[in-house]
């Protein structure tokens, strides 16, 4: 999704519920116009992982319906845009969040596999750039268990988030941690450049 500020000065700017929503289970009809109810949509679940890609920021988002409370809203500067990934949340396995290599989030990955307890990314590694990628790992206390490698060596990480493991009626609980891990690609043909493992 992307969201623009069109004034000559900062603005407040919000994403409609609706444009947030899976489309309706039944698909959209030719040469009819109806009001969408809420049981035209898909089950409600974990949430959406949210990541502004200009901004690098991530924030998680409830499945919230049609609650105008429940959506996106940034402040943005005078003809600012922001474009935002969203993915449905899986609270029980690994995803790829997102980066700030490419407004995609993800032409930049070459290979994404995960296992139970690891996850495996290739990044395409034809250019030399630095930057950060984002990854959802299923684990709430991850400070002594969590390992990164980055091209073949140690590598850091920091946490930017979390993910609730909740549903309707039920009380919520962290289902998971979002990582922000730096790479730098050095597109010299060395075997683990661009490779990045996380042992969880």
């Amino acid at each position: 999704v992307s969201s623009s500020n069109w004034c000559d000065e900062s603005a407040v700017v919000g994403v409609p519920p609706l444009a947030l929503r899976p489309p309706p289970k039944t698909g959209w009809s030719d040469n009819t116009v109806r009001v969408l109810e809420t049981e035209d949509f898909v089950e409600q679940g974990y949430g959406y992982h949210v990541f502004a890609f200009w901004s690098s920021r991530y924030t998680w988002l409830a499945d919230g319906g049609d609650d105008p409370d429940n959506t996106i809203v940034r402040k943005l500067n005078r003809h600012e845009t922001e474009v935002f990934h969203i993915k449905k949340v899986t609270p029980n396995d690994p995803q790829y969040i997102g980066s700030d290599f490419h407004f995609s989030c993800g032409r930049e990955v070459r290979q994404f596999r995960a296992q139970p307890n690891a996850v495996y990314i290739t990044l395409k590694n034809q250019h030399k750039r630095a930057g950060a990628i984002f990854v959802f790992v299923p684990r709430v206390n991850i400070e002594k268990v969590v390992k990164v490698k980055v091209n073949g060596d140690h590598g850091l990480f920091s946490v930017v988030g979390s993910a609730p493991h909740t549903q309707r009626n039920s009380s919520p609980r962290v289902a998971g941690r979002i990582l922000r891990i730096p790479v730098i690609i050095k597109a010299d043909g060395s075997p683990h450049d661009g490779q990045i493992q996380v042992d969880f």
